[in-house]
């Protein structure tokens, strides 16, 4: 009898484990948008939804081509590798990658939020509001040995040129700002 018992609960178990949902798997209403680890995006990774409606209408960052901003030229200047885009991209936030070309010595990280102002910078130190460069506001901040200085092109959209040099915040910075200053005619406006 108990035999039974244990032959019935077991076929009860298997029956309630196999269930189907009917229906056609359709996109979802949202966006599914990575956040980067560098300086201005946070400190870990994490993702966020975003409504379609902000997502990607009106970002003035959408068509950016973030791997174009460093020319050839600068790139020899600052003594690079031809620069890579950075895993996780979408439409409002992506990014590229330059490395040193002498043996690592530093990296560099553009990037551009289409939803992430000024006022959404995340840093470890000050946010110091810069001079204008260029027809862009300008802040720098930090995430020791991480420099980054941001060009506003919006309220709620920006560009991060990142320096880390694995070492020292103080080699950083002006690489940084050398780097914003090289992209700033390359990047979007908002006057």
């Amino acid at each position: 009898m108990q035999g039974r018992h244990l032959l019935a609960v077991a076929a009860l178990v298997l029956v309630s484990c196999t269930s189907e949902t009917q229906g056609v798997p359709t996109a979802s209403d949202s966006t599914a948008v990575a956040r980067p680890t560098l300086p201005g995006g946070g400190g870990a990774s994490r993702s966020r939804t975003v409504p379609p409606s902000k997502a990607v209408p009106g970002s003035s960052v959408r068509d950016l081509d973030v791997c174009t901003l460093l020319t050839s030229a600068e790139q020899a200047t600052l003594a690079v590798a031809p620069g890579q885009p950075k895993d996780g991209q979408t439409d409002v936030d992506k990014g590229c990658v330059w490395r040193s070309a002498d043996k690592g010595e530093f990296l560099i990280q553009i990037n551009a939020y289409g939803e992430l102002g000024h006022k959404d910078v995340v840093s470890t130190g000050e946010v110091k509001t810069l001079p204008n460069i260029g027809k862009h506001r300008a802040v720098q901040f930090s995430m020791d040995p991480v420099c980054a200085v941001s060009l506003g092109i919006t309220e709620s959209a920006r560009v991060d040129a990142t320096v880390t040099t694995g070492h020292n915040l103080q080699e950083a910075c002006p690489i940084a700002m050398r780097v914003a200053q090289m992209i700033e005619p390359k990047v979007p406006s908002d006057s």
